[in-house]
C-alpha cells in the first residue's frame, strides 16, 4: 500500500511540475507518458499534499524512495516537447536529402537519355547522308565509264570503214594538140605560139595550139 501512495504522489508530483515549467514564459513546453492521463485526473481538482501521518523514519524513507522514482520519471518518462520537435526536424532534413539526391538522380538520368537520343539521330543522319553521296558518286562514275567506252567505240566503227573512191580529174595533154618541129637551126628560135610550152630536149619542141583544151 506504501508503494501505491508512493507512486500515487510521484505521478502527481511530476505532473505539478510539468504544469509549473508549460506556465512559464519562454520555457520549452515539455510533456510526459501519462500526461493527459494525469490532466485527467489532476487537471480539475486542486493539487494539495493529502494530509496523513507517518513516523519520521517512515516519512524518511519514503521520501529517499520518492525521490528516486521522480529521478526516474524525469529521465524516462518526460521528453521536451522541443526535443520532439528537433528530432522531427532532423529526420526531416535527413530523408529531404535522399529524397532530393533521388530526384536529381532521376533529372539526370532522363537529360543523359535525352543527350544519347540526339547524339543516335545525328550519327544516323550522317551516315545516310555518307551512304547517299557514295551511290550518286558511283553512278556518276559508272555513266562517265559508259560515255568513254561508247566513244572509243564509235571510233572503231569509223576507222573499221573502206574510204570511198572519188575520181581524179585528169590532167594529161593528148599529143594530138601539140606539134613536133623540127628545128634545123639550133640556135634559131622560131615563134612561139601563145601557150607554147619551154623546150623539152634537145631540138624538140611542142607548140601548143592556141585551142587547147582539158579533158
Amino acid at each position: 500500500f506504501e508503494q501505491i501512495k508512493n507512486r500515487h504522489r510521484s505521478i502527481r508530483q511530476t505532473y505539478v511540475r510539468v504544469k509549473d515549467n508549460n506556465r512559464r514564459t519562454g520555457a520549452s513546453p515539455v510533456t510526459s507518458q501519462f500526461h493527459d492521463d494525469a490532466d485527467e485526473i489532476f487537471g480539475s481538482k486542486d493539487i494539495v499534499n493529502p494530509p496523513f501521518t507517518i513516523d519520521t523514519d517512515a516519512a524518511k524513507t519514503n521520501d529517499d524512495i520518492e525521490t528516486v522514482s521522480i529521478d526516474e520519471q524525469e529521465n524516462v518518462i518526460i521528453e521536451p516537447e522541443a526535443q520532439k520537435r528537433t528530432n522531427y526536424e532532423i529526420r526531416s532534413k535527413s530523408s529531404s536529402p535522399s529524397s532530393s539526391s533521388s530526384s536529381k538522380r532521376e533529372e539526370n538520368s532522363s537529360i543523359s537519355t535525352i543527350i544519347s537520343t540526339q547524339i543516335e539521330e545525328k550519327r544516323m543522319k550522317f551516315e545516310f547522308e555518307l551512304e547517299t553521296k557514295r551511290i550518286e558518286e558511283e553512278r556518276m562514275r559508272r555513266q562517265s565509264e559508259q560515255e568513254h567506252e561508247i566513244r572509243i567505240l564509235q571510233m572503231l566503227v569509223a576507222l573499221a570503214r573502206p574510204q570511198q573512191q572519188y575520181p581524179i580529174a585528169s590532167t594529161s595533154i593528148p599529143t594530138s594538140f601539140f606539134t613536133q618541129i623540127q628545128s634545123t637551126q639550133p640556135s634559131a628560135c622560131p615563134t612561139a605560139v601563145e601557150g607554147s610550152l619551154p623546150e623539152s630536149s634537145g631540138d624538140v619542141r611542142y607548140e601548143m595550139l592556141s585551142n587547147l583544151t582539158f579533158n
